[in-house]
């Protein structure tokens, strides 16, 4: 079912953008190259939805070293800060910073410009900063 939803899109991608392929002889391989985007665009888009639960992870193997529990702490803190987040912001910080989308991908695959994808990335960076810089800074006074 996932390869024909693709293949559907890549054919209506292809219909809008039809203007775009400058010689008939290689259309062909202008829609391919299409199918090929849109099918990794698809796979990466899967692959971010299929993530892991954080809560099901466990924090350490074993033992509770003190290393294991700053990780607990830092990913329980992190995940605060990210609920701060608009739910758009905290999608395109994920794809950019964690997966490595460029600006044009996520826009794509958002459906917003690639400007508002920019903009969302900066606004974000600046609340987590604000946010994890302040619980730090308490963490750290409070030592």
């Amino acid at each position: 079912m996932d390869a024909e939803d693709v293949c559907q899109e890549a054919f209506v991608r292809a219909l809008e953008r039809l203007e775009d392929c400058r010689s008939p002889r290689k259309f062909a391989a202008w829609l391919l190259q299409i199918v090929r985007n849109r099918a990794r665009n698809y796979i990466d888009y899967r692959r971010v939805r299929e993530t892991v639960d954080l809560d099901k992870i466990p924090a350490t193997g074993g033992d509770k070293t003190d290393r294991a529990v700053e990780r607990a702490e830092l990913r329980g803190t992190l995940r605060q800060a990210l609920a701060q987040l608009t739910e758009l912001q905290r999608q395109i910080v994920l794809l950019h910073d964690l997966e490595g989308w460029k600006h044009r991908e996520i826009a794509h695959s958002l459906d917003v410009s690639e400007v508002a994808s920019r903009q969302h990335l900066l606004n974000a960076r600046r609340t987590l900063r604000e946010l994890l810089g302040r619980e730090l800074l308490e963490e750290y006074t409070n030592a």
